[in-house]
Formats: structure tokens, C-alpha cells, sequence
């Protein structure tokens, strides 16, 4: 058993992968301390196995402790960093997402991208001396250095049989509620969302994405544009060509319906971003390309978003053929909007690394270690809620030590720590260039 100062825990890689990898890479070679990269569900029984951490940093943290989080029941004194990597919320999801119970609002560490979230989870019981306000380390990829170690578009054109002399018009989807099965409205039903709310959601959903694919169908019949249209990340692609192949059986050549490279190539590929009310379109916009939001059907109350009042919409197929041609220049409100709320701090990738490294030194404050009864189920006797937690402890341990193969969910998410070396490594030989070129101009 190897001791660490950091365990990276990640969910989906191109939303967090390069993020950890950088982190990973800042936090050893300037503060000399050992990092190590694993992923939130299949990587728990390789990290329990071989590793006991000081500082574990998670995906997320909402609620039920220890049933999101096994590895609690081993490394209860380590300190818990929430990287939480859904801040930009709507109503129909706010509920859910929201830490809520004591451990997540008492003994963990919050990452926060904007004082406005900092203000939503304080209104919540999260401390405010437990809150980092770094700004999105997502958007920091599309600046430079960082985006210069991306994919190009003739790469990918290459890659994938596209056209680089056409319009690429990248749509990654997020009719999400369209694609929820029963027992996940069952599982949000529980925990406070209303059902007729979350019915209408659906419905728009499934209009909106029946609306979409017979836009992009047309468009991409005529030739003349490279469509890609892109599932979120926990759609499995067989499930999404099948929900496009029931709308669209002769599929054009030049749509393709892609869960290849990361969001992040394509966007910086392409030249039109369209989505739904996706964030991706932010991110379209940070990196300078035009972003606009399909709304065929009238967004419901659940749905928006403080930052939609930034994004052109597109409600007519004529205003979805323009903005997949036209070339004029556009005021990118919604990147002046990104930049002053998420990116106000600088170098959100190394601010990061560095705070995480003063935590493990000491030089930050760090919360209580949390006791076995708030891990479990606290609404109940605290002698009783202690005995179950080291019930479960011992009795599933040897279950937390079971490793699982991965599910449709994280078709692409689960990668080997060789891969996860190598891309700290490219990381290192960009930042060293870059450093490098730097330097020789200040000479």
C-alpha cells in the first residue's frame, strides 16, 4: 500500500481528463508531492487496493455519502476537495445538485467558478472558509498554451473522412431528459424534483431533439457542410444512432453522428457551434466561434439559465441554414459574459494546483474529519449509524475491492494509467515549448 498526497478522482475524461492530467503535472513538479489519476466508479478498486491518500479530489458531491463515495468506509481522516464540475445549473436540476447533507456541507472542500456559486452552496450551509473561487478550469483549456496541444481540424479531417474545405457545423446534443430511463425520473423524484415539472422537460427534449435531427438531416443532404452531431457523454453512441435512426433512416453522408476525440478538438475545429441549452456553447464562445441555441419550441421555465439571455437563438430552419453559413463577424457576448463570471482569476488549471498543494502543506484550512455517523444515515440514533457504518466497512470491503468493467455510461471514460502517464507527458513537453519560446523572446 502506497501512501499519496493527492488521489484525482475523474467521471467523464473530456471534461476532466486533461484537467487532472495538468493538475497532476503542476502539483509534483512544483511542489514535489506524489499525485495519482483514477476514475470515479472503476478506478475505486485498483485505488483502494494500492493507495491511501491525504487530499481526494471528486467529481461532484450532492448527497449519500457513502453510497457515491465506498471509498469513504477506508479513507474517512483523508480530506475531500469537490471539484464540482456542474455549476452552471437550471431549475429542473438545481434541487439535485445542491450538497445537502452534513458531510457535504460540512466536512468537505468546495470548488467554485464563480462567486455566484459560492453564494448558492453557502445559502445551502457550506462554510465560506470551505469554498475555493478559482473561475472554470475548462474554459482556461481554450487559451494558450493549452490549446495548442488539441487535435487540429486536418487531423481530424483526416482521422474521421471530412472535408476541411467545407463549414463544419459541430452539434453536441443535450436532450438529456429525453434520454433518461424511467428508474433515473424515479431517482430525482426522490429527491425533490416534481414530476410534471420534469415531464415537461421531457417533452420539450423530445420534441426539440426530433426538431434538431431533421434540421441537420436536410443541411446535410445538400452537400455543401460537414455536420457532426455529438452525444453527451452518458448517452452510449448505439443509443443515440438508434434514437437517430428513427428519425432519420437514410442517414446524409456528410452528418455524422461522432463520440470520438473530445468536445474541446471539435469546437476548436469547427467553424459554427450549435447546440441546445448545452454549455458547451460557452465554452464555442470562449474559444471565438460563433455559438448559437436551437429553440424550436419555447423553452420551459426548468430549463433556463441566467446565461441564455447572452446566446442568439434559432427558432426556423431559415435561421438555422444562415447560421450554419454565414461568415459576418458576431459580438460574442456570451465569451465577455464567460470571461468576467468564470475567468476573472487568472490561470485556473495552475491557480488550482496550487491550492491544492497549500492544503496538503498546511497553509490552507482544511475541515473536520468527518464522524462515521454523518456518513450514513445521521437522521437516525448516532450509536446506531455508527454501528452500521462499520458494518459496512468490514462486511464490503471485499465488494469495494471487486473491480466492475465499465458500463455504456463510460464507454469512453474508463483509460489506463499508461494513458493517463502519457498525456501528463504530452502535457509536460507543451508547457516546456511553450516555456522555452518564452523565454527565448525575453532574451
Amino acid at each position: 500500500m502506497q501512501n499519496i498526497d493527492l488521489l484525482l478522482f475523474y467521471e467523464h475524461v473530456t471534461r476532466e481528463l486533461d484537467v487532472a492530467c495538468l493538475v497532476k503535472h503542476f502539483v509534483e513538479t512544483r511542489h514535489g508531492l506524489t499525485v495519482k489519476i483514477a476514475h470515479q466508479y472503476h478506478g475505486v478498486a485498483y485505488a483502494l487496493a494500492h493507495w491511501t491518500p491525504r487530499l481526494v479530489a471528486i467529481p461532484f458531491c450532492y448527497s449519500d455519502s457513502a453510497r457515491h463515495y465506498p471509498f469513504m468506509y477506508d479513507w474517512r481522516r483523508a480530506t475531500y476537495f469537490n471539484m464540482a464540475w456542474e455549476e452552471l445549473l437550471y431549475p429542473g436540476n438545481r434541487e439535485a445538485k445542491m450538497p445537502r447533507g452534513i458531510f457535504e456541507t460540512k466536512h468537505v472542500l468546495h470548488h467554485a467558478w464563480s462567486a455566484e456559486y459560492a453564494a448558492l452552496i453557502q445559502a445551502r450551509g457550506v462554510l465560506p472558509e470551505h469554498i475555493f473561487i478559482n473561475g472554470n478550469p475548462t474554459y482556461t483549456l481554450y487559451d494558450a498554451p493549452y490549446r495548442f496541444l488539441f487535435d487540429d481540424r486536418a487531423t481530424l479531417a483526416k482521422r474521421y473522412g471530412l472535408d476541411p474545405r467545407k463549414r463544419w457545423i459541430f452539434f453536441p446534443e443535450n436532450y438529456n431528459w429525453a434520454f433518461y430511463k424511467e428508474w433515473r425520473f424515479n431517482a430525482l423524484e426522490h429527491e425533490g424534483l416534481e414530476r410534471q415539472t420534469m415531464d415537461r422537460m421531457k417533452l420539450f427534449s423530445r420534441d426539440s431533439f426530433r426538431q434538431a435531427i431533421e434540421w441537420c438531416g436536410a443541411r446535410a443532404a445538400r452537400g455543401d457542410v460537414e455536420i457532426i452531431l455529438r452525444p453527451r457523454p452518458t448517452t452510449s453512441l448505439v443509443e443515440f444512432q438508434e434514437a437517430v435512426a428513427a428519425l432519420c433512416p437514410a442517414l446524409p453522408a456528410n452528418l455524422h453522428l461522432n463520440k470520438e476525440a473530445s468536445v474541446r478538438e471539435w469546437i476548436l475545429a469547427s467553424d459554427v457551434v450549435l447546440s441546445s441549452y448545452s454549455t458547451s456553447l460557452i465554452e464555442a464562445a470562449v474559444a471565438g466561434k460563433p455559438a448559437y441555441m436551437l429553440e424550436p419550441y419555447p423553452l420551459p421555465d426548468a430549463l433556463s439559465a441566467n446565461w441564455h439571455a447572452h446566446v442568439p437563438r434559432i427558432n426556423t430552419l431559415a435561421e438555422f441554414e444562415r447560421a450554419c453559413l454565414d461568415t459576418t463577424p458576431f459580438e460574442n457576448r456570451l465569451a465577455a459574459w464567460a470571461r468576467r463570471t468564470m475567468m476573472a482569476h487568472g490561470d485556473s488549471i495552475s491557480n488550482l494546483a496550487d491550492h491544492l498543494a497549500q492544503l496538503l502543506q498546511g497553509n490552507a484550512k482544511r475541515p473536520a474529519i468527518p464522524a462515521r455517523h454523518t456518513l450514513v444515515n445521521p437522521s437516525v440514533n448516532r450509536l446506531h449509524s455508527f454501528m452500521r457504518f462499520e458494518k459496512r466497512r468490514i462486511r464490503g470491503r471485499a465488494q469495494r475491492l471487486t473491480p466492475h468493467p465499465p458500463t455504456t455510461v463510460y464507454e469512453k471514460d474508463v483509460v489506463s494509467s499508461n494513458e493517463i502517464e502519457e498525456r501528463v507527458a504530452r502535457w509536460a513537453k507543451l508547457l516546456a515549448t511553450h516555456n522555452a519560446t518564452l523565454l527565448g523572446q525575453s532574451a
